[in-house]
This record gives C-alpha cells, sequence and structure tokens, in this order.
C-alpha cells in the first residue's frame, strides 16, 4: 500500500473487511478441530434424547432411566479415554518426527551450525 499511512492491519478503511475475514476463519476451523461428532458419541447422544422423551411420556420407568443413563455415562467416558489417548499418541509422534527431522538436520549441519534450533 505506497502512500497509505496504515497497514492492512491497521487500516480504518479496511476495518469492516478484516473482522469479516476474521469471522469467516473462526468458523472454519483448524488442525485438530473436530468438524463433525464420533458416530459412536451421535449413538449415544441420540439414545440419552430418546430415553428422556421415553420417561417425560411414561413409557419408561424412571429408575431404569436412570440406570441406563449412567452406563451410557459410562461409555462416553470410555470414549472420552480413548480419544485422549489417541490425541496424546498423535502428539507423541508429531514430537519423535520433529526430533528426528532435528537430529537430521543436526548431522547435515554439524557442530557449531548456524539454525537456531540445534543445541
Amino acid at each position: 500500500m505506497s502512500g497509505a499511512s496504515y497497514c492492512y492491519s491497521h487500516s480504518p478503511e479496511r476495518a469492516e473487511e478484516r473482522h469479516a475475514n476474521n469471522s469467516r476463519a473462526g468458523r472454519a476451523g483448524g488442525r485438530g478441530r473436530r468438524k463433525t461428532i464420533a458416530p459412536e458419541v451421535a449413538s449415544v447422544k441420540k439414545k440419552l434424547i430418546a430415553l428422556a422423551e421415553d420417561v417425560l411420556a411414561g413409557r419408561t420407568d424412571r429408575a431404569r432411566a436412570a440406570v441406563a443413563g449412567q452406563i451410557y455415562a459410562q461409555v462416553l467416558r470410555a470414549f472420552e479415554a480413548e480419544r485422549k489417548i489417541k490425541e496424546q499418541d498423535e502428539v507423541l509422534e508429531r514430537i519423535a518426527n520433529l526430533e528426528q527431522a532435528r537430529n537430521t538436520n543436526q548431522a547435515r549441519v554439524g557442530p557449531g551450525g548456524s539454525h537456531r534450533w540445534t543445541q
């Protein structure tokens, strides 16, 4: 922007455009953000909603529904634990890949190389 007193990020004339772009970017999601619910979780959610509707309509005994709800809660906790383990494994794999790349880079550059991230 030659002759302009503000860059794109600070120009008052482009504030509305920046706001629209930022809004779209926030909705787009990012790496690691799930865009859909896992099918297993969606299935349990449907069952819980149906169970609640049946209790409210008097088609299901409240005590049985309470026990079923507790079991479904445990199933959801198991899904969450699996998800966390998988996520942790992925992070550990990414770290191992970065370390390998760093070690390969160190070997190529040699001691006293100019790269900042070598030790």
